[in-house]
């Protein structure tokens, strides 16, 4: 589980967030060790599960890059600087990445659980 569980202002969004593509690769890589086989015997189609778990990989990094939710806090330009007297704003957003992160943590996306059908 994620070591991030507070949205308070010691938590950086930089760091969430590359947890976050962290726990992508993590299931990206999962996916890539099931066999069609496997996949089938569990109730889905390997291929679609694959590609839709990368394109929300790829729709967070393209998102994340974007905003400069990926550069540290210290430069001007990172979504943690321009963020740091926005409270609201940077609340919510490291709630949703956070909720995001523990979803792909927890295994609630883990091939065993997932049900993609093609």
């Amino acid at each position: 589980m994620t070591a991030f569980l507070d949205t308070s202002r010691s938590t950086e969004i930089f760091s969430l967030c590359q947890e976050c593509l962290e726990e992508f690769q993590k299931l990206v890589e999962a996916l890539e060790g099931v066999s069609l086989d496997d996949g089938m015997q569990r109730g889905y189609d390997i291929d679609t599960a694959l590609t839709t778990v990368e394109e929300g990989q790829s729709r967070f990094k393209a998102w994340a890059i974007n905003i400069a939710a990926l550069q540290r806090g210290h430069l001007r330009s990172s979504l943690d600087f321009r963020l740091k007297d926005a409270t609201e704003i940077r609340t919510r957003i490291l709630k949703v990445v956070k909720d995001l992160v523990q979803s792909l943590s927890s295994g609630v996306f883990h091939p065993s659980h997932v049900n993609f059908r093609s």
